[in-house]
């Protein structure tokens, strides 16, 4: 048996289980000595193994085939169940990108112009509409990460792999302890595997089917029927928030599109006004230099020349 947790997943809770990769496995829930508990894996196949132990009495001819027709058609609609599960969380994450690559394009037109407003200004009613343009947005991109993080955790795929024992070779040339579970099919020799199926006969060199291989058959497929069902309830418990999480994203970015169009509608964009720079009012000293100082007509200097020199002359003439 294994701890208790809350049958129902609230969003957080299968957010941060997500999150913590915690593992999955909650049903089937059933009576103990001490309250209901969650039953394992291993527990389950020991149970049935040992109720159906006595089948090759109890089933033969044509009894054994109708029952291995039916333990098929149970096995198949579990697997179709757990694969229409499948395709329509793979629906949801494929609408979901789709939805967030092209809001992701608006968003980039909608950051550049409208930028984020300063502290100074947020009791502004342009601001405050701005900056729920952007929490809102954020709250979407949230919400549809974290709805896909609880999609994946709820349908990644999950293995046990046997390990070796080199103290017991010996169990590598047994029987398979199941004919469809991968886990014990690998744990076995090749040869091993082969020999499930065939007796060699000691009297000649003919082979004949195992005996009781149809009731082998049977019984894993009992005890594969009930475990594909406990897993495809254990995948629906984390499928039903990620798909509120999801529905909550696709809200925000319903809301998100009527504010980006009333912004547009009655709101200046704001990228040109910042892109301005004012003007500065303190006044910049100008350094005089050569090619600023105006320069006298040649006309004034030849005249003032010709003067002075003329000033001399009648100084020396007296």
């Amino acid at each position: 048996m294994t701890r208790t947790t809350k049958q129902n997943l609230s969003g957080l809770r299968a957010i941060y289980y997500a999150f913590v990769a915690r593992d999955i496995e909650y049903f089937p829930r059933l009576s103990s000595d001490k309250g209901v508990q969650t039953l394992a894996s291993d527990k389950i196949i020991e149970e049935i193994q040992q109720k159906t132990k006595n089948l090759p009495q109890e089933f033969s001819g044509n009894r054994l085939d109708e029952a291995l027709k039916l333990g098929r058609e149970s096995l198949d609609e579990v697997k179709e169940i757990t694969e229409y599960q499948d395709q329509k969380a793979t629906r949801l994450l494929i609408i979901t990108s789709f939805l967030s690559a092209l809001s992701g394009m608006l968003f980039s037109r909608f950051a550049q112009a409208y930028q984020v407003p300063n502290s100074i200004y947020v009791f502004d009613i342009s601001a405050l509409l701005i900056a729920s343009g952007y929490l809102i947005f954020l709250l979407f991109v949230l919400s549809a990460i974290s709805g896909a993080l609880v999609i994946f955790h709820a349908t990644r795929t999950r293995f046990k792999f046997p390990n070796a024992d080199p103290s017991k070779p010996e169990t590598q040339l047994q029987a398979p302890r199941s004919q469809l579970f991968f886990p014990a099919i690998i744990s076995v020799r090749p040869s091993a595997w082969a020999e499930s199926f065939f007796d060699p006969s000691p009297k000649s060199l003919d082979t004949s089917l195992t005996e009781n291989i149809g009731a082998k058959y049977l019984r894993n497929y009992i005890a594969e029927t009930y475990l594909v069902a406990a897993k495809t309830a254990d995948k629906v418990r984390y499928l039903e928030p990620a798909q509120n999480i999801l529905a909550f994203s696709l809200r925000c970015l319903l809301v998100w599109l009527i504010l980006l169009g009333f912004i547009h509608a009655f709101i200046a964009p704001t990228s040109h006004l910042s892109s301005q720079s004012p003007v500065s009012e303190r006044a910049v000293p100008i350094q005089a230099s050569e090619n600023t100082l105006p320069k006298l007509p040649t006309a004034t200097l030849d005249h003032n020349v010709n003067g002075s020199d003329s000033a001399e002359t009648l100084e020396g003439d007296q």
